[in-house]
C-alpha cells in the first residue's frame, strides 16, 4: 500500500507499508502504538487525546459514513507515478510490532501524526463493517491502555496485543450471550454456572456448523 497524504504541517507526503497484506487492517493499531511510544515526550499525551476522543465519538456514528480527519488519501496503483518530498515506511517485525523510517530525519516530527491518519483513511475506504467496528473498538481500549500504563517504549506492542484480546473477548461475549437474549455485559454478570452452560451450548452449535460446512464442501 503507498498512499498520499497532504496537511497544513506537511505537504506531499507518502505513507508506504512494507508488510503484508492482510496485516494492514492493523496498520492503524500498530502505528499508533509505536508513535505514541516513541514520541513520549513530546506530544504523546495530546495526540492520544485528539485519537480517543476521534473513535469514542465514532463509537456513535454510523458507520456507513467513517469519518476522516487531517488527510487527503491519494491511492497510487505504480509508486513511481509520483515522486514525494517526505516518506514515511512502516516496517511489520516478526513481533507483530511496526517499525517506522522518516524521510528526510529532519521532518519526521511533522510526519509522525499525520501518517497516522494517512492509515486510518486507507482502512475507512477499504474496510467492511465488521472489521470497522473491530478496530474501532479496539483502538478505544488502545488508547485505555495508555492511560493506564502510559508511554514506556519497552512495551511496544502491548497495548495492541491488550486491545486486540479484549475486543475479542467482547465479541464472543456479546456472541454467547446473544443466544439467550443477553447483551454482552449481562453474560458477564450471570453466575459461574449459568455462564459455563451457555459457553457449552455455544461450543456445541459452532462444532455441528464445522461439520456442517465439512460436509458440504464434499
Amino acid at each position: 500500500m503507498q498512499c498520499g497524504f497532504v496537511d497544513e504541517d506537511c505537504n506531499n507526503a507518502a505513507v508506504v507499508w512494507d508488510g503484508l497484506p492482510e496485516v494492514l487492517v492493523h496498520g492503524p493499531s500498530m502505528y499508533l502504538d509505536e508513535v505514541l511510544l516513541r514520541d513520549r515526550k513530546h506530544d504523546a499525551a495530546r495526540f492520544l487525546d485528539e485519537v480517543e476522543a476521534f473513535f469514542r465519538a465514532l463509537q456513535d456514528s454510523n458507520l456507513g459514513d467513517l469519518p476522516r480527519l487531517d488527510v487527503y488519501l491519494l491511492e497510487l496503483d505504480d509508486p513511481t507515478e509520483y515522486n514525494y518530498p517526505y516518506v514515511v515506511t512502516t516496517r511489520l517485525l516478526p513481533t507483530f510490532q511496526a517499525k517506522s523510517t522518516f524521510e528526510p530525519k529532519l521532518r519526521a516530527p511533522r510526519m509522525l501524526y499525520p501518517a497516522f491518519w494517512a492509515y486510518w483513511n486507507h482502512f475507512a475506504n477499504t474496510a467492511g463493517d465488521e472489521a470497522a467496528v473491530q478496530i474501532r473498538d479496539n483502538l478505544v481500549y488502545q488508547c485505555e491502555w495508555y492511560r493506564a500504563n502510559g508511554f514506556k517504549y519497552r512495551k511496544l506492542g502491548q497495548a495492541v496485543v491488550y486491545a486486540s484480546q479484549r475486543g475479542a473477548g467482547d465479541r464472543l461475549s456479546a456472541e454467547i450471550g446473544a443466544m439467550a437474549g443477553l447483551t454482552a455485559e449481562e453474560f458477564r454478570e450471570l453466575p459461574e454456572h449459568d455462564r459455563n452452560r451457555l459457553i457449552e451450548e455455544h461450543t456445541r452449535r459452532s462444532v455441528e456448523a464445522a461439520f456442517a460446512d465439512d460436509a458440504d464442501s464434499e
